[in-house]
């Protein structure tokens, strides 16, 4: 198995990863826009949503780590972080900016907030993912007699 295919082999199961989590915001938001007709967006219920999806990521990651090992689940969920933040944040924004015009915000601005964002949404699932691999190498030989 060359190095091309090394790195392919993640995508597949990064793709399925932001796949579940874009379609349980989407899911998410959308029950609070049938919740709160006038407020689309309560603070509170965004702070929750956050808090849902940093954990749901960082505990994948560790089951993540734990089955197939740290140096398949960190760039798997590296990849899905940004898939995440993609389909979450920088689409609707970039629809924002061309549907009511710029925010003023430049270029540079708008590629550091995804950045922030990545790290935010990511960082959880990398430790996760770390502490997982840990535990992946200190499991007991399967194959093993006893």
């Amino acid at each position: 198995m060359g190095p091309q295919n090394g790195r392919m082999n993640k995508l597949p199961g990064a793709l399925v990863r932001a796949a579940i989590i874009i379609g349980l915001w989407y899911a998410f938001r959308s029950t609070i826009d049938l919740w709160f007709p006038r407020d689309a967006d309560p603070l509170g219920v965004g702070f929750a949503a956050f808090y849902a999806q940093m954990s749901l990521m960082g505990v994948w990651g560790i089951v993540d780590g734990w089955r197939r090992g740290h140096m398949w689940a960190l760039p798997t969920w590296a990849i899905a972080g940004a898939l995440i933040v993609i389909a979450e944040f920088a689409i609707p924004d970039i629809l924002d900016n061309l549907r009511y015009g710029t925010r003023g915000l430049g270029w540079g601005v708008q590629v550091s907030g995804f950045f922030t964002m990545w790290a935010l949404f990511t960082v959880p699932a990398l430790v996760g993912a770390a502490i997982g691999g840990f535990l992946h190498k200190s499991k007991p030989d399967q194959g093993a007699s006893r």
